[in-house]
């Protein structure tokens, strides 16, 4: 039977990381629920991994040089989105019913210009969330671990704070043990990473789980390693 092993870096006195392992068909749901019960874990864990990861990923040659603002915020798919309910309705009431017609869904929900931008911005594989607003982005290198960039419906990068994220490293070789990283958030909310690289020898996949806050379970995205 393929071993499964969790490898979680907890902090302990002088920095020094502590490695708890836990075995089991079950750890794949394990690892669910801890990301699942709390979008605070995401709080939690940059308070728990933070300090490791920002001492490991968080190097200039690591850093993406993310700019987040607050203009995206306030778009689809960011912490302040209000949806549609700025239209006055005296302005629905006065325009006409062919005007309305012609009107593109798009507009109506606010999503002018959204969905326009579906690559990479950092150099990393691209996706667009089940809900259909939000984009992510993971990011993959031997010297700086995992990073998961989240955006907002027009592609802009946004706050990571309200998201979850773990990822499974999956080996070809069947004879190596699956390794689980859970995901932190970097210092400035730019995104979530795990700086630590599994001990896989050979090549190996990723599967990437992100709880979404308009979601109940993580949602899972395949990713293909460049060796």
């Amino acid at each position: 039977m393929k071993r499964i092993i969790l490898a979680a870096l907890v902090g302990v006195p002088n920095g020094n990381p502590r490695r708890c392992f836990a075995a089991g068909n079950e750890m794949e749901e394990t690892m669910k629920y801890f990301v699942n019960t709390t979008v605070a874990f995401a709080a939690l864990s940059a308070l728990s991994f933070g300090t490791i990861s920002d001492a490991l990923a968080g190097t200039a040659a690591c850093d993406l040089k993310i700019k987040m603002t607050k203009e995206a915020e306030m778009m689809p798919g960011g912490a302040h989105f209000k949806g549609t309910k700025g239209m006055k309705k005296d302005k629905m009431a006065g325009m006409k019913k062919d005007k309305m017609a012609g009107m593109k869904m798009d507009k109506m929900a606010g999503m002018k210009g959204a969905h326009e931008v579906h690559e990479g911005q950092y150099g990393g594989t691209f996706f667009m969330a089940p809900n259909k607003t939000n984009h992510v982005e993971g990011v993959y290198s031997k010297e700086c671990g995992f990073r998961l960039v989240i955006f907002n419906a027009m592609t802009q990068p946004i706050s990571v704070n309200r998201f979850g994220a773990f990822v499974k490293y999956i080996p070809e070789d069947e004879d190596e043990p699956e390794a689980y990283r859970i995901l932190s958030q970097s210092h400035d909310g730019s995104v979530l990473q795990a700086s630590s690289n599994p001990e896989i020898k050979g090549k190996f996949d990723v599967e990437l789980y992100v709880k979404f806050p308009d979601s109940d379970e993580p949602n899972m995205f395949n990713i293909r390693i460049k060796h």
